[in-house]
This record gives structure tokens, C-alpha cells and sequence, in this order.
């Protein structure tokens, strides 16, 4: 599988994370988006950062960690087009976030 991860964005209206790992096939024939969001207090609290801000590094890291889940799904990820995939601390922030990601969604893709 191949994969593309597209750069950080940060949402104006919530300031949540988010950004696009696209996926294809080997031979190129299947492809699938992931956008993934993240609260801006979730990510500081997974790397116990006293700051709001994560470091370029830590961002990369934490995206590397999301590549590995979904590339785990095998072959079975071509079944959707588009999934979201929201993090945040608590339920509420996980609604809001793939509220975010359906919006940008319908915007992007």
C-alpha cells in the first residue's frame, strides 16, 4: 500500500488538528481517504506537553501511530471511500471533531 499524508491544518472556528492520509493499492486501482482530527488538548495531554502546541516531531509521530492502525485493516480498507477517524478526551470532543471531519469532508473531497 501506498500512502500520502497531506500537511497539518488547523480548523479557524475550533483550532482542532486535522489532516488527509490518502491510501492506494499497490496497483494503484483502489484508494481511500482517512481524515483525521484531533482536539487541541488531546494531543498535549498524550505527550504530557504543559503547552497547547505539539512539535513537529510529536505531530508526525502521533500520525505514524495512525498509519500503522488503518494499514493493519488490510485490503478491507477499500471498502469506503472516506472514513473519519476523531480524537479528543472525552466523547463530546469526539462528536465535535467528527462533526469537523464530515464538514471538511463534504468540502475537500
Amino acid at each position: 500500500m501506498k500512502i500520502e499524508v497531506e500537511e497539518k491544518n488547523t480548523d479557524a472556528d475550533t483550532l482542532a488538528y486535522w489532516t488527509c492520509i490518502h491510501i492506494t493499492s499497490d496497483d494503484d486501482l483502489k484508494r481511500t481517504t482517512i481524515l483525521v482530527g484531533t482536539s487541541r488538548t488531546y494531543l498535549p495531554n498524550l505527550f504530557h506537553n504543559k503547552d497547547v502546541e505539539v512539535s513537529p516531531e510529536q505531530w508526525r509521530q502521533w500520525i505514524k501511530e495512525i498509519e500503522i492502525k488503518w494499514i493493519g485493516v488490510g485490503d478491507e480498507i477499500f471498502k469506503q471511500k472516506v472514513y473519519y477517524d476523531p480524537y479528543a478526551k472525552n466523547l463530546e470532543g469526539k462528536g465535535n471533531i467528527r462533526t469537523l471531519l464530515k464538514r471538511l469532508g463534504t468540502m475537500i473531497l
